[in-house]
């Protein structure tokens, strides 16, 4: 914080706690006043710190007073004072927008916006020295936004457009390719405090989020024996045939949305990442055992909202643990590693071992040579796994674990 201080001039970034402790998490949790336990990792804002400082001890706290107390070492500011856009932008959101908007959702992201001006703002700050009038609608538009979602998590979801045209009065100013659309998506991800994306099928996820359906993505997910109720709390009627049928069928993100609720059969719920491997397991399973209950999951494509938020459910439900088998290359590390950041201690990694992956190899299941670089997995099973395939320069075709992980439910399952 001290560095960043005297790098910048001001309040600038954040900190990451990795696998916090039990105490950990009761302190930052009394002192923000928010539910940070059992996260993998917690982010904390330093204008978040300082507000907090303010809330907690005294309007006038300041954490420049703080660090230099801490460090025993005065700030001297090393960073240009001259002005330069980028002050003038701070400047103009500082007198125009934050005292229409104090003490509300949108004033959290016009502090983050001060905050992050020069690197993720940079466009918007040409952009008000040129055409202020402009800039000032964009931003109150988003600010409107922000201070006006849906109830979050909304079921139905409210139609993007709709909200829209609602706000701004126009149905395409808020959506991804919209006027305001990139501004809209910031300021949802900094709300939520989710990771900013600037593409249009992880958009989707972040809409959701916010009670919002966007328009133009079709996010479906394949599942197997799953119990879901509406939001008055009655059966899904499509879920209840297939599952008499014992049988896959397709939900898409619509339908989830209507979703108040999942069960799985028993409290586990199993995630399949690759369509061929998850096909080859369901047919085991009724090849062997058709009359064992199980749910099984499976993402199609890229557009992953639909499975996601099924996901949210089911780590909803008391006892519950999500089993995840994805492919063992590098994306499909990172993608299970993310879900881990995302689920915590309701994530498992299911079948990630060294142990499994030399299985593969031994089964002629080799696939490309090693060649991407990740710095660092969170995941300890993850991990362990990512530094043997470095050491053995290959990824590996995880098709070679249908019948092991159709025991494994079996098992689990009681079969």
């Amino acid at each position: 914080m001290f560095d960043m201080y005297i790098k910048h001039g001001r309040i600038f970034g954040g900190v990451q706690l990795l696998h916090p402790t039990k105490e950990e998490e009761t302190a930052i949790s009394n002192f923000f006043g928010r539910d940070y336990y059992n996260q993998a990792l917690i982010r904390i804002g330093l204008a978040d710190f300082e507000r907090q400082l303010q809330k907690n001890i005294s309007p006038d706290a300041k954490l420049s007073v703080l660090l230099e107390e801490y460090i025993h070492d005065a700030i001297n500011n090393k960073s240009v004072n001259a002005p330069d856009s980028a002050d003038a932008f701070a400047s103009y959101i500082t007198h125009k927008l934050m005292s229409d908007f104090k003490n509300t959702r949108a004033e959290i992201w016009l502090r983050e916006v001060l905050t992050h001006a020069r690197r993720s703002y940079k466009y918007w700050i040409e952009r008000i020295i040129n055409r202020p009038k402009d800039a000032h609608d964009a931003f109150a538009a988003v600010c409107m936004a922000l201070n006006h979602l849906p109830e979050e998590n909304l079921t139905p979801p409210m139609l993007l457009s709709d909200f829209s045209r609602k706000v701004t009065g126009s149905p395409y100013a808020l959506a991804f390719y919209g006027e305001y659309g990139t501004l809209f998506l910031r300021g949802l991800a900094c709300v939520f405090d989710e990771k900013f994306t600037n593409r249009v099928e992880n958009s989707t996820a972040l809409y959701l989020r916010a009670g919002l359906l966007s328009q133009g993505v079709i996010s479906q997910v394949m599942v197997h024996g799953l119990k879901a109720k509406s939001t008055e709390n009655e059966n899904d009627a499509v879920c209840v045939l297939y599952n008499k049928l014992n049988e896959s069928h397709i939900l898409t993100l619509e339908r989830v949305s209507q979703f108040g609720k999942i069960k799985a059969y028993g409290s586990d719920v199993f995630i399949i990442e690759n369509p061929l491997l998850y096909s080859a397991v369901v047919e085991i399973m009724k090849s062997e055992n058709a009359n064992l209950n199980y749910t099984l999951i499976c993402p199609i494509g890229n557009s992953d909202a639909a499975f996601l938020r099924l996901l949210e459910l089911g780590a909803q439900s008391a006892g519950s643990v999500l089993y995840y088998s994805g492919n063992m290359d590098c994306s499909g590390l990172i993608r299970a590693d993310s879900l881990f950041m995302k689920f915590g201690r309701k994530f498992k990694p299911w079948r990630y071992s060294k142990e499994d992956y030399d299985f593969i190899i031994e089964s002629g299941g080799a696939l490309n040579d090693y060649k991407d670089k990740i710095n660092a997995l969170h995941n300890d099973t993850l991990a362990a796994l990512l530094s043997h395939m470095k050491k053995t320069g290959k990824t590996a075709d995880t098709m070679a674990l249908a019948k092991t992980l159709a025991n494994d439910i079996k098992r689990m399952q009681g079969g």
